[in-house]
């Protein structure tokens, strides 16, 4: 997702609106993809060759759930509050962690840290998901499986010994 950034990025104190839709690579280590392009709609500010971008976009995405493994549908609206200083100029606060060269700005990694931190770690699809069988593999939201429920872990078998049953 590039920003073109030419009329603003030469005088101090200009600001330029923003609504546009583009599309944002997925995150490929996390498993979230992109269904459609984003929707960023906010505004960019030059102060003293530092741009400030502040808005907020309309994003949904494709996740895989940890506990059945079944892929889900997340709508998100994310608040994005970035700062942007130019490549060549020497950073001494922590803030500035994004720079900028030229007249296009790219905001996929500012907008997939922002997804990343509005989204939970655990990728859950529903509140109560039973998840799968660990001995048969089947998707146990789907219904019950026919596996034996009473397993005993081998370790611990000897403690059974100890009960008598009456």
């Amino acid at each position: 997702m590039e920003l073109d950034i030419s009329k603003i990025r030469s005088k101090s104190g200009s600001e330029k609106s923003i609504d546009f839709i583009q599309p944002v690579e997925d995150i490929a280590e996390k498993k979230i993809h992109f269904l459609q392009p984003v929707h960023f709609k906010g505004k960019i500010r030059n102060l003293d060759g530092t741009l400030y971008l502040d808005g907020e976009a309309d994003i949904l995405i494709e996740r895989v759930c940890d506990r059945c493994l079944c892929a889900y549908k997340q709508s998100l609206t994310i608040r994005i509050e970035e700062n942007f200083c130019p490549e060549n100029k020497i950073i001494d606060d922590i803030d500035f962690l994004k720079t900028y060269n030229g007249n296009q700005l790219v905001l996929d990694r500012s907008i997939q840290d922002c997804v990343l931190l509005n989204t939970n770690m655990n990728s859950i699809c529903k509140e109560d998901c039973k998840g799968i069988c660990p001995t048969c593999g089947k998707d146990l939201n789907e219904g019950p499986c026919s596996c034996e429920k009473d397993t005993i872990d081998p370790r611990m078998e000897i403690l059974k010994n100890l009960v008598s049953e009456e």
